[in-house]
């Protein structure tokens, strides 16, 4: 497989935020037993099945899929609430005036193959270098981190991290690929979203689509000026033009073997894993199978590369030592505590001694 290309999975586990407290010795046998049976759920091995799955859920609602059943059933999660782009040069950790072009800030789960390899902080990048040629699906800015933040905050380990990322970014366990997080400026113009909607500025419209007599979702015309854009199905095979997207939709709707949603957002089969039909039972499994915003930069685009998170620090760029911030409140709360208890100690002696011996 060639790094980092057409192929979805190119891009793309348990801490607890808790108050440092001493426990009664009465409570300490539940509470190691709770420790280790909530640490092993935390380090979960998921069964595919969730995943294979996910797979039928999401071809079950492609017009051209050749598995889909008659009429299609489109997925039903309709947020109201992804990532656009629109550049805004007040808003520096997102977007960037680079050589005069109108970048933003993106991220793709990948191999650290010998392509990413060359790259250096700041400089030029071009996803075809003649050996290796991208069609990088990405996230962006801080996406993934705050996905994290709010999904898997207390249940996230150094050991699930690579599965919970494969999970959230619909794609097969990459655990034993050690990948990293590679950050890049994209032109903004090279960015668009592999959906029914390409239009990265606005919110899809869902109940705005089109639909064919199967009630599956068609495409909306893509917005203006993005004929340039080279798009690349799970086929390896080049659309542009005119008529690129559309080609893009039909043929990738055929042929992937990912549980892709072009609805805009990443298909989490990590939601999936209910202990139903053969699944595995995961007690902290998500609430929703909506990922994270998800975007394509057109392939072969040339980009400036930012900076890695290297395998090893995947876990603490997610959960970025929240239990600094609880320690410090939970020790300024420790330190009022004992000030208002040595206050309240000091008002009894002082009332017992003005009672003096014998008075109640």
């Amino acid at each position: 497989m060639k790094a980092n290309q057409a192929v979805k999975a190119h891009y793309w586990g348990s801490s607890f935020s808790r108050s440092r407290c001493i426990p009664a010795k009465r409570h300490l046998p539940f509470l190691v037993f709770a420790f280790v049976f909530l640490s092993a759920c935390a380090g979960w091995s998921l069964d595919p099945q969730a995943y294979t799955d996910s797979l039928t859920e999401t071809q079950a609602s492609f017009h051209f899929s050749t598995t889909a059943p008659t009429p299609r059933v489109p997925l039903d999660q309709q947020p109201v609430n992804l990532t656009t782009i629109n550049f805004d040069a007040g808003n520096t950790s997102l977007y960037r005036l680079i050589n005069g072009t109108e970048s933003v800030l993106v991220s793709t789960f990948t191999r650290y193959s010998a392509f990413w390899q060359t790259a250096q902080a700041g400089q030029p990048l071009t996803l075809n270098d003649g050996s290796h040629d991208l069609f990088s699906w990405v996230l962006a800015g801080s996406d993934l981190k705050d996905y994290f933040a709010t999904n898997y905050a207390a249940t996230l380990t150094t050991g699930n991290v690579d599965l919970r990322i494969s999970q959230t970014l619909g794609m097969p366990d990459r655990t034993s690929e050690a990948r990293v997080l590679a950050f890049f400026w994209a032109p903004v113009t090279l960015v668009l979203r592999p959906a029914y909607s390409a239009d990265i500025t606005t919110q899809i419209s869902y109940s705005g689509l089109g639909t064919y007599g199967d009630t599956s979702y068609q495409a909306n015309a893509p917005p203006a000026r993005t004929d340039g854009f080279q798009w690349q199905d799970y086929n390896y095979t080049y659309y542009t033009g005119s008529s690129g997207f559309d080609d893009f939709m039909m043929n990738n709707e055929a042929k992937t073997r990912m549980p892709w949603t072009a609805m805009g957002y990443t298909y989490n089969w990590n939601y999936l894993e209910d202990g139903q039909n053969g699944r595995a039972d995961d007690p902290f499994r998500v609430g929703s199978y909506v990922g994270t915003t998800e975007f394509v930069v057109s392939a072969g685009a040339t980009v400036v590369f930012d900076h890695f998170v290297e395998n090893t620090n995947l876990y603490s760029y997610l959960i970025p030592e929240p239990n600094i911030v609880i320690l410090l409140l939970f020790g300024a709360g420790v330190v009022c505590f004992v000030i208002l208890r040595r206050a309240r100690l000091k008002v009894i002696r002082a009332n017992s001694e003005t009672r003096g011996p014998g008075r109640g």
